[in-house]
């Protein structure tokens, strides 16, 4: 039987939610702007940044919410994700 390694790990020890993740990936093109001294782009991507973080509780609260929907209804035999989001989220176009 073969053997596999992994450097890192199948479940990552710590997850980020998209918002973290694009708040890092700010925070990098922040780190660019510095460098080539482009203060007023920088400017405008740290009051992104801010405004990203400012929302991390909010995403939190929407995570938390849907975990508990998603439990209660999980043994319905129904797949309720789609519904959930759409109403939740209100994404259709108006």
């Amino acid at each position: 039987m073969e053997s596999y390694t992994t450097t890192k790990p199948l479940i990552p020890n710590e997850m980020k939610t998209p918002m973290q993740e694009h708040i890092e990936w700010m925070y990098e093109k922040l780190h660019i702007l510095a460098e080539y001294r482009n203060m007023d782009a920088g400017i405008e991507v740290d009051e992104c940044i801010q405004h990203a973080e400012s929302m991390l509780e909010k995403e939190k609260e929407s995570i938390m919410n849907a975990y508990d929907i998603g439990w209660s209804d999980g043994n319905k035999g129904q797949d309720l994700n789609d519904l959930y989001y759409n109403e939740t989220f209100n994404t259709q176009e108006k």
